[in-house]
């Protein structure tokens, strides 16, 4: 006894595939553009909205707009080295930063994996009081710079002391 398969039209399959596709695209828009008029979401320019619904696990968060339309939070990760800083042992939400199957507890690894292993300096806060003056250091006032970008997140005054990441990990 022989059996055939009925004929399968790939075409017409993909047709109706692609079909459910834009239409839950579409009704992703409307949602959005409801959600615009309603005031739930609230534009901040540059395709960023945040998100104004006290009922919602989401508010206060930010969501962008990228530009093939999809609209995703905000994952506020470091990218100032070109990629994500993160490590992890399996992939999160975002699809970003550096996957080690299984990880790995050696510190140095993680640090390096996550592109966070870069310094934290202190350095004495320089000024002119003319523009064609001299360099004259603020006493006792200091700033926290980065080593490898020389981004700088706080002031600190000399009572304080600069931790870098390992200090976290009793690593100094």
């Amino acid at each position: 006894m022989s059996t055939s398969a009925q004929p399968f039209d790939v075409n017409a399959a993909f047709a109706a595939e692609r079909a459910d596709q834009l239409q839950a695209a579409a009704a992703r828009r409307a949602d959005f553009d409801t959600r615009l008029a309603d005031g739930t979401l609230v534009p901040l320019g540059d395709g960023r909205f945040r998100v104004n619904d006290p009922d919602s696990w989401d508010n206060g968060e930010i969501l962008l707009r990228q530009t093939d339309g999809q609209i995703l939070p905000q994952h506020g990760l470091d990218t100032s080295r070109g990629q994500a800083a993160l490590y992890s042992s399996v992939p999160a939400w975002h699809q970003l930063g550096t996957i080690v199957p299984g990880g790995t507890s050696n510190v140095e690894d993680v640090l390096r994996l996550g592109g966070i292993d870069y310094e934290v300096l202190r350095r004495p806060v320089e000024f002119r009081n003319r523009l064609d003056g001299p360099h004259l250091l603020l006493p006792d006032q200091f700033v926290t710079a980065r080593d490898d970008t020389a981004a700088w997140p706080a002031r600190l005054s000399a009572p304080r002391r600069t931790a870098g990441h390992r200090c976290d990990f009793g690593q100094r």
